[in-house]
C-alpha cells in the first residue's frame, strides 16, 4: 500500500493503492508492480506492508513494547542525575521506539505498530499529525551512530556536537504512545496496561 513520508510524492501512485512489491536493486528501495503500467521503484518507507501476526505474537510482545516505552523517561532521569549507563541507555530506548511506531512493515521480525492497527494506513496518518519535534530527524541520524554500532561517525559528534538526551523527543515519542493506544481495541490495550504497572 501506498504511503508517502513528507513530501515526497510518486505521480502515478496515490496514497492507499495497493499493490505487489519485491525488493529493487537499490537498497532501501521496493519495484512496486501493478495492474497497469510499468514498474516503479518507491523508497522502503513510502509504502506499507499489510501483514497478519498470531494474535500470540501480538499479546506476547506487548509486554516488551511497553517495556521500551517505559524505560525511554527513565532513562531520561537517569541520566539527569549523573549515571552515565543511562546515556546509551537512552538512546538504545529511543531507537527501538522510532523503529516501533515508524516501520512499515517490511522486516518480518520487527514488532511494529502498525500490526496492532486493523487499517495500516489510519495509523500512519495518525502518527504524522502529531507534530515532529525541531531536533527529531537529528537524532534520527544520530542515534544509530551513538548507540547501535560503533561507527567511526562518532567522532564527529563527540564535545558540543553530540546530542544529549531529550526531553523534547521524548515527550513526543510518548504522546504517540498514547496515540497508539486510542487507536487499540480494548482487548489489545488491555494486554498493554497490565505491564504498566508490573
Amino acid at each position: 500500500m501506498i504511503d508517502p513520508e513528507g513530501s515526497r510524492a510518486y505521480p502515478s501512485l496515490a496514497r492507499g493503492d495497493r499493490v505487489q512489491g519485491e525488493p529493487a536493486a537499490r537498497r532501501g528501495w521496493i519495484t512496486l508492480r501493478r495492474n497497469s503500467g510499468p514498474p516503479i521503484d518507491v523508497r522502503v518507507q513510502d509504502a506499507i506492508k499489510a501483514r497478519r501476526k498470531s494474535e500470540r505474537n501480538l499479546r506476547g510482545a506487548a509486554k516488551h513494547i511497553t517495556y521500551e516505552f517505559r524505560m525511554l523517561p527513565a532513562a531520561l532521569l537517569r541520566q539527569r542525575t549523573g549515571d552515565p549507563s543511562a546515556y546509551t541507555a537512552w538512546f538504545i530506548h529511543c531507537r527501538n521506539v522510532m523503529a516501533f511506531v515508524e516501520n512499515k512493515g517490511h522486516e518480518t521480525d520487527d514488532c511494529c505498530a502498525q500490526d496492532y492497527i486493523d487499517d495500516p494506513l489510519a495509523w500512519h496518518a495518525a502518527r504524522r499529525s502529531v507534530p515532529l519535534p525541531a531536533p527529531y530527524e537529528t537524532y534520527r541520524r544520530a542515534i544509530p551512530k551513538l548507540a547501535a554500532h560503533l561507527t567511526y561517525s562518532r567522532l564527529k559528534y563527540e564535545g558540543e556536537a553530540s546530542p544529549r538526551p531529550s526531553e523534547e523527543v521524548t515527550t513526543y515519542l510518548l504522546s504517540l504512545g498514547v496515540t497508539f493506544a486510542g487507536m487499540l481495541s480494548a482487548t489489545r490495550l488491555r494486554w498493554f496496561a497490565q505491564h504498566l504497572i508490573s
